[in-house]
């Protein structure tokens, strides 16, 4: 695909990756290269809502990962920035793989798009809430429930309806704690 960029796995791995205790930190990271490009299908207003959910129910710090061209997670942290809740901004800013391992094994929870990262927390033990596109509805759903870690706290979103994500978000959250 030309109109990718040419990364490695968008950070340089360098360095070894020691393990982090747990802090009161959770990773958002909704897009990867053009997300936008899928349509109206994704909705700021909507997931800023879902995060800021996250921080209310639990009062974590938001961590927002990503390549530079990570739009959509951007448009996300940039409509949260004047809330009164912390907000850390990562996307384009991290220097290392391992800066990016640290932080996720920091995290309480990875929550965003079916990424790397959200493979990565799932094998860094971190509990994963995700979303899918569109091309995972119903019938098709094949990468939805195939690659996780059966033992390590998982659920899958398919916006299929803004309240009732926001329910099953939260109780997710209460079965992870």
């Amino acid at each position: 695909c030309d109109d990718i960029p040419n990364t490695d796995f968008h950070y340089e791995l360098k360095g070894t990756v020691d393990k982090h205790s747990k802090g009161g930190y959770f990773i958002v990271n909704f897009s990867s290269y053009g997300t936008k490009k899928a349509g109206v299908y994704y909705n700021v207003p909507e997931a800023s809502n879902l995060v800021r959910g996250i921080v209310l129910q639990t009062g974590w710090t938001q961590i927002f990962l990503g390549g530079e061209y990570d739009d959509f997670t951007s448009d996300i942290y940039k409509s949260m920035v004047d809330d009164q809740v912390k907000t850390i901004g990562l996307v384009g800013r991290t220097p290392s793989m391992e800066t990016v391992i640290a932080l996720i094994q920091q995290s309480n929870l990875y929550f965003g798009a079916c990424s790397g990262l959200m493979v990565l927390s799932n094998l860094l033990r971190v509990p994963v809430c995700t979303y899918y596109p569109p091309f995972e509805t119903p019938p098709g759903r094949h990468l939805s429930g195939t690659w996780h870690d059966p033992v390590i706290p998982y659920m899958s979103l398919f916006w299929e309806g803004y309240m009732e994500d926001q329910r099953k978000i939260s109780k997710f959250i209460d079965k992870c704690r």
